[in-house]
């Protein structure tokens, strides 16, 4: 009789248990399944500002601002460990190119360069839901405040979980608002934190800079 009562004491532990991981893996589940819905929102647009900051043992390596207007984009980087500025100028069909650091400026014109990466990263999307229920079983998903932002913090199995992911990532933080990633923390300590404006802005962005204080590079064909 007290082994049938262990045994049920053990089954009912069991049970227990088993509704413990599904109520907790369908809640990141959901949380996951919001976020992508909220970033699509947001990547969609055709106005906006992102600001892209590297940061390793607390000083600013480079800054990446890229804005973005109908057909007009520019980004405009800034090296601190090598002191240059590139600035980028595109259209619908060419690039202007435009280098500085402390003994020379040029610039190279009607480029046939294109942007190689994504305009605003979209680190949640997940191509179906059993993949978004998997990530929900490989990582963990917390509540925490980033950048005086409300966020979703999340820490595990990030490679085999999101396209955007790899083994370097060990801290993804995503704004509960917008489901964008505002900061990445990789082993290494290095960081990588984002910020976006949408709507607003404004025209004299995409003024290039004087061509006469350049020296002219052609393209080579």
């Amino acid at each position: 009789m007290e082994r049938k009562k262990i045994i049920k004491v053990i089954i009912i532990i069991l049970m227990l248990c088993v509704i413990i991981f599904l109520v907790n893996t369908f809640r990141k589940f959901f949380i996951l399944q919001e976020m992508q819905n909220n970033a699509d929102i947001h990547i969609s647009k055709l106005d906006f500002q992102t600001k892209v900051t590297i940061i390793k043992n607390d000083k600013i390596i480079t800054t990446t601002n890229l804005y973005k207007k109908g057909n007009n984009t520019a980004v405009i980087i800034n090296n601190n460990e090598q002191d240059t500025k590139t600035s980028l100028y595109y259209d619908d069909q060419y690039c202007d190119e435009f280098y500085e650091n402390s003994e020379s400026k040029t610039a190279k014109l009607k480029s046939t360069s294109t942007l190689t990466e994504t305009l605003i990263p979209n680190y949640i999307q997940i191509d179906t839901k059993w993949l978004t229920f998997c990530a929900g079983i490989k990582n963990k998903i917390k509540e925490v405040e980033c950048n005086g932002k409300e966020c979703y913090l999340i820490t595990g199995n990030i490679a085999s979980s999101f396209p955007l992911g790899s083994s370097d990532i060990k801290e993804m933080y995503f704004e509960k608002d917008t489901g964008l990633c505002i900061k990445i923390v990789s082993n290494n300590e290095e960081k990588k934190e984002m910020e976006y404006n949408f709507d607003s802005v404004p025209d004299g962005i995409f003024k290039k800079p004087d061509i006469n204080e350049y020296e002219i590079i052609e393209e080579k064909s």
